[in-house]
């Protein structure tokens, strides 16, 4: 019986361990090993790129609206803000956006903390074309432990929700929650719910202010 010969489609010679690599990874290698050892991202063949776009440093906690997204192995699990019926007052299936924040384990909330906004870029390695394709990019957040005393005025973080519903027969807004913010605050970011036939609906707003009680009207009804 004739052994199956395997040809590298850079160099053209035979795959002398095409057996191996089936067995390991259930797919028929394209290159030889030499080959292989010239290709870009070899190890990593997609590229992903992180850059810190904010910090935030001893932050206290009043509010923690977070959702548990995924527990992890690691020292961090993986909480979500946003996403689908997010909210306690009218939340709707159809949603903005939904952020990622990644908090360890050990986190104490009844101590500062640290924020840290992070962007980050993925781009996938196309191995047939050895080209990376577009850059994806998207933000996600830290919340870590406050280990490094910093001489700065102490920030709160608090999430308000404002939302709205209009009567069954679309006669007009029932109920229409607006909230002004009276403080001094930073946004860090904003999501938002609305019910598939657009009936009702909320918005979620994440904040850091140096007071720990907001300064806030709420306007319309509740």
């Amino acid at each position: 019986m004739n052994e199956v010969k395997i040809i590298c489609q850079k160099c053209g010679s035979g795959i002398n361990d095409h057996g191996y690599i089936l067995k390991k990874y259930n797919s028929i290698p394209k290159y030889c090993q030499n080959c292989r050892q010239e290709l870009p991202h070899r190890f990593n063949k997609n590229l992903v790129t992180r850059k810190e776009l904010a910090i935030y440093h001893h932050v206290h906690l009043v509010d923690f609206p977070f959702i548990l997204e995924r527990e992890t192995a690691d020292e961090f699990d993986i909480y979500c803000y946003g996403g689908r019926f997010f909210g306690t007052n009218w939340a709707g299936a159809s949603y903005s956006e939904k952020f990622l924040f990644y908090i360890p384990k050990s986190l104490n909330r009844s101590l500062a903390v640290r924020i840290r906004k992070m962007e980050k870029t993925f781009q996938k390695f196309n191995a047939d074309t050895q080209k990376l394709s577009d850059p994806i990019t998207s933000i996600y957040y830290c919340i870590e432990n406050n280990n490094v005393e910093v001489n700065m005025k102490a920030l709160y973080l608090h999430n308000f929700e404002e939302y709205f519903k209009t009567t069954l027969k679309g006669y007009g807004r029932d109920r229409d929650k607006n909230i002004l913010i009276e403080s001094e605050f930073v946004q860090i970011c904003q999501v938002s719910t609305t019910a598939k036939s657009g009936r009702f609906g909320n918005t979620n707003t994440l904040i850091l202010s140096p007071d720990k009680e907001l300064k806030k009207e709420v306007i319309g009804v509740e």
